[in-house]
């Protein structure tokens, strides 16, 4: 419901890929909101040039969560554009580093803040496993609930 609007006026589809039911996450719901806004804003702006010249014919935005065996969250932000740059990659995470003319280059330090408040990590790469799309990817993983 968060993302709808801005999916619409954009012209990006946005897919949710629940793998794992019901989880536990002890979180700052806002926060979480702001992560996931920031990074389905990131992906869409990503996508539009790729939309205008035809290079990408249905921007498409992935979020998936899944829990791993050791009772970890990981959500994932996945886009089918043309990824991160490889030399930015280490730096992207950074303040005021961007890809974008326009960018402010606070999104993904906004995350990675968010990340390192809950005890989790920030992962950015590109989609390279069999079930990813091959742009952008963002991997946000919540550490096992304690106990």
């Amino acid at each position: 419901v968060l993302i709808q609007p801005e999916s619409s006026a954009t012209g990006v589809a946005v897919e949710i890929d629940d793998q794992c039911g019901e989880v536990e996450l002890t979180c700052a719901r806002i926060e979480i909101e702001q992560l996931l806004i920031n990074l389905i804003k990131n992906a869409a702006e990503a996508l539009q040039p790729s939309i205008i010249d035809g290079s990408v014919s249905d921007g498409l935005i992935r979020v998936s969560l899944q829990q791993t065996d050791a009772g970890a969250t990981v959500m994932t932000v996945n886009d089918n554009g043309t990824g991160y740059p490889a030399d930015l990659l280490p730096k992207l995470a950074e303040p005021y580093v961007t890809t974008r003319e326009k960018g402010t280059g606070l999104g993904l330090a906004i995350v990675k803040k968010i990340m390192e408040d809950h005890g989790g990590q920030l992962l950015l790469g590109n989609g390279d496993g069999p079930d990813d799309l091959r742009g952008a990817k963002a991997q946000m993983i919540f550490p096992a609930p304690a106990g």
